[in-house]
């Protein structure tokens, strides 16, 4: 059961949320009146589409969630690990179980985080706009409980206040091999979540590159769901072209070619939008620091919400990835590569760390490759991995097979086309979060 407070009708609630937003929308509208004079349509249609896109794609995965038969404010657990089939979310990983509750805050919850048994587990929860504004854990030996109260309620010490009334609850749950499983869903099903059942109106899932379809979802969602403030300035700007809360996209007085100009540059901000986005160092592109909690670093929400929704932050979770051929993140099919690592180059981690490969999809998203022998990455879980004299180990990733001297345990199948690899380290030690420690890069081998 919820915790016990008078019963707010969910209506109540939704009315709540659009006013508090009121202020956002009486400035936008004021902004569209006064219209766009001398304005860059197409850096505004860069801008719009940036800020959008994070809210369109949360709400992507939860109408797909839902379409599966979950209910909101309902826990579902996933209890085999990702595999190619999985297409729910970009770039998932294999080495945690998942389990996920899409929330509607229409009054606080009660959150029992389970007995972890010294096994990693995580809960991350995320605004609508896929910040994550808390990273939960177990204790070793016993469950604990925790409040999550909406934007607008009261909250007491050690209580967590939600920036946005809908919430995703997203837990990771560590699993060692196959012969794990059972453990880890003791784990799982030691998370709880006490809410009383909600409804929610559903937005449209458009196409990203329908982008007047984007901007028109994007308004219905930006009407239900809390504005923060350092946002204002720019929903008062995108104002002008006729999206905000409340808004009809296009705005009236807008001429064809303002529209076409806007559009365009909503298009070419879709198109930047890659998987290689970040610092380059040693080999390897480095997430920015404000991963997984972006601030106002728009552009980054939403190249992660593309191509790694669901991102955790940087004290949580390094993600690493390959340079590719040409630093653009991109790797070769029809090429072999080699990662050597000495004993002192495994990834320094208190939890795990893990080398998954995604095969690029026309769309631009990365999914696991679906190969004969099912292995979409190599880590600490990897049953069997060989290593050389003093802990050395050597990774192949080739779309054909090693020569049976070699074995197929260190062996990471690649598909003829693009793809991408990814390095996860979950509780980075302080030598690879400070940056004084760079894994090995990956060697090309000749033909």
């Amino acid at each position: 059961m919820a915790v016990a407070r008078p019963r707010v009708g969910a209506a109540v609630r939704r009315r709540s949320v659009l006013a508090g937003s009121l202020a956002a929308l009486a400035a936008s509208r004021a902004e569209a009146a006064r219209g766009g004079k001398g304005q860059d349509w197409g850096g505004l249609g860069r801008e719009a589409y940036a800020y959008i896109l994070p809210l369109i794609e949360m709400n992507a995965a939860r109408a797909r969630t839902l379409a599966s038969g979950a209910k909101l404010n309902v826990l579902r657990h996933v209890r085999l690990l990702a595999n190619a089939q999985s297409r729910a979310v970009t770039t998932p990983n294999n080495d945690t179980l998942y389990s996920s509750a899409w929330l509607e805050l229409d009054e606080p919850v009660e959150i029992t985080l389970p007995a972890t048994h010294g096994r990693y587990f995580s809960l991350a929860l995320m605004d609508a706009f896929s910040n994550n504004f808390a990273v939960l854990h177990g204790e070793p030996g016993a469950s604990r409980k925790v409040r999550l109260a909406g934007p607008r309620d009261r909250t007491g010490p050690g209580e967590i206040r939600a920036p946005t009334t809908r919430v995703w609850a997203l837990a990771r749950t560590y699993v060692a091999g196959p012969q794990d499983l059972a453990a880890a869903h003791a784990v799982q099903d030691g998370l709880l979540i006490a809410a009383r059942p909600a409804e929610s109106e559903m937005a449209a899932v458009p196409e990203r590159a329908d982008v007047a379809a984007v901007f028109a979802a994007g308004n219905q969602l930006l009407a239900h769901t809390e504005i923060p403030k350092r946002d204002r300035p720019l929903i008062h700007r995108l104002a002008s072209a006729g999206v905000g809360p409340g808004l009809h996209y296009p705005a009236a007085g807008l001429s064809l070619s303002d529209v076409s100009a806007f559009e365009a540059g909503a298009k070419a901000e879709l198109a930047s939008l890659r998987f290689g986005d970040g610092p380059v160092r040693g080999g390897w592109i480095y997430p920015k620091n404000s991963l997984g909690d972006f601030g106002a670093d728009y552009g980054y929400r939403a190249s992660i919400a593309l191509t790694g929704l669901a991102a955790l932050p940087l004290r949580e979770a390094i993600y690493l990835k390959g340079g590719g051929d040409n630093g653009e993140a991109i790797y070769d099919g029809t090429r072999r590569y080699r990662w050597d690592m000495s004993a002192a180059q495994i990834p320094p981690v208190d939890a795990f760390w893990s080398l998954a490969l995604y095969e690029l999809t026309p769309q631009g998203q990365l999914f696991f490759y679906d190969n004969p022998q099912k292995r979409y990455s190599v880590g600490s879980n990897t049953p069997g991995l060989v290593r050389g004299e003093a802990g050395h180990v050597s990774v192949l990733i080739s779309n054909t097979a090693p020569a049976p001297a070699d074995g197929l345990v260190n062996w990471l199948p690649a598909p003829r086309g693009p793809f991408a690899l990814q390095l996860r380290a979950f509780q980075p030690q302080q030598a690879f979060s400070r940056g004084l420690y760079t894994p090995p890069s990956f060697e090309r081998l000749p033909l």
